[in-house]
């Protein structure tokens, strides 16, 4: 790949292909424009040069596949990895290993871990809509590494909302992605159990967050960050633990922590569930807990990240045709912006078309079922 001082990347200048840093982390798309913000933070952070096998260009370079087409062909019992995938796999490896570290020594490198937060937030933060519809977790993965790195994905998203400085998104991060970090000191046949904990099982899950900030004291992680993981088991009513904390007395990161953890244990495979939640409910089932379990305020900010139709949401639209939800709408959380799939006598749309939902014509009916989705999928698989 060949190398890009940074200081010779121009405002609004495309790329023909990603865009990478260290030859791994994506900091670019081809259909994404170099931005002041994303030069300031490479400068910020002290990047010099990128890398790319792409040229420059002044329009938005052609791609070669439709990638919602392409994702569409693909098995529907086979998950689907995206680039967005591809770097949450990447960094679910690099988490397992500090888990797997401090399994058997209780150490973590703070240093090492802030960097790692660093190079999480900046990643993420290039497509932050794209890397909120990953979905989480599947047969083969660790759900405490990968409940963890989606945790961290929302809790950033959150923390974007409340518009938290950059030094406190970083501890935040770093407090999402170590807050099941107690749980290495619980048997697994314990927290993996199937059925109905015994008195004494509970008891020892519902310590673990005092693990969790004890390792993490014990490393030089800030107060905010272990007290963040502390309480992110506390419920907004009191009825959380493990000090049945209530309301405001329950810390910032504790609050967004038990909202951004809640959220992605509803809509990721566990090992003891037999399925899991769509998002769209999982975000309905959030909204009617609001004041009993969650902070009302961040129950907003989520609304408007997710919106009633999370990213990546399949729908049914007062005509009769089917999209898919491409990006949120902060001001009207019902009326997302939706990618034509189908159109009202079901043919399958070829060419790109992005629709206003807020139109009658458009308005979102429903989220599709999931014989619907097999059936638009089956649409634009090859003969």
């Amino acid at each position: 790949m060949a190398r890009i001082p940074v200081n010779q990347m121009k405002i609004n200048t495309y790329y023909t292909a990603p865009v990478f840093l260290d030859g791994r982390y994506i900091i670019l798309y081809p259909n994404l424009p170099v931005t002041d913000e994303l030069l300031n933070r490479l400068r910020e952070w002290h990047f010099t040069e990128a890398e790319t096998d792409g040229l420059p260009s002044e329009s938005i370079p052609s791609l070669k596949l439709n990638p919602l087409v392409d994702s569409l062909n693909q098995s529907s019992d086979r998950p689907v990895l995206t680039i967005e995938a591809e770097k949450l796999r990447h960094f679910e490896e690099t988490l397992g290993r500090v888990y797997e570290i401090c399994r058997n020594t209780e150490k973590i490198d703070y240093n090492a871990f802030f960097e790692f937060a660093k190079t999480f937030r900046s990643t993420v933060s290039e497509n932050l809509p794209g890397y909120l519809s990953v979905t989480g977790g599947n047969r083969q993965s660790d759900y405490l590494i990968s409940q963890s790195v989606r945790t961290a994905v929302l809790a950033f998203a959150v923390s974007e909302g409340l518009k938290i400085p950059l030094y406190r998104q970083l501890e935040l991060i770093s407090a999402a992605l170590l807050h099941k970090i107690g749980m290495i000191k619980i048997p697994k046949e314990v927290y993996l159990k199937k059925g109905a904990l015994l008195p004494k099982e509970l008891e020892l899950v519902h310590y673990y967050p005092v693990l969790g900030a004890r390792i993490l004291k014990s490393n030089g992680f800030s107060n905010e960050v272990v007290q963040g993981v502390l309480e992110h088991q506390e419920a907004y009513d009191g009825s959380g633990y493990p000090q049945r904390l209530a309301g405001e007395n329950i810390c910032l990161f504790g609050r967004i922590l038990n909202i951004s953890t809640a959220y992605c244990a509803m809509t990721a495979f566990r090992p003891y569930k037999r399925d899991c939640k769509k998002e769209s409910i999982g975000v309905i089932e959030i909204l009617q807990n609001a004041k009993k379990n969650y902070d009302p305020n961040l129950c907003r900010i989520l609304l408007l990240i997710l919106s009633l139709y999370p990213v990546g949401s399949m729908v049914l639209m007062q005509n009769h045709s089917t999209g898919v939800v491409v990006k949120t709408n902060p001001s009207n959380p019902k009326s997302p912006s939706v990618k034509l799939l189908t159109d009202s006598s079901m043919k399958p749309m070829m060419n790109e078309r992005i629709v206003d939902t807020r139109s009658n014509e458009f308005k979102i009916v429903r989220i599709l079922t999931d014989d619907e989705i097999r059936n638009v999928k089956n649409l634009f698989h090859k003969p």
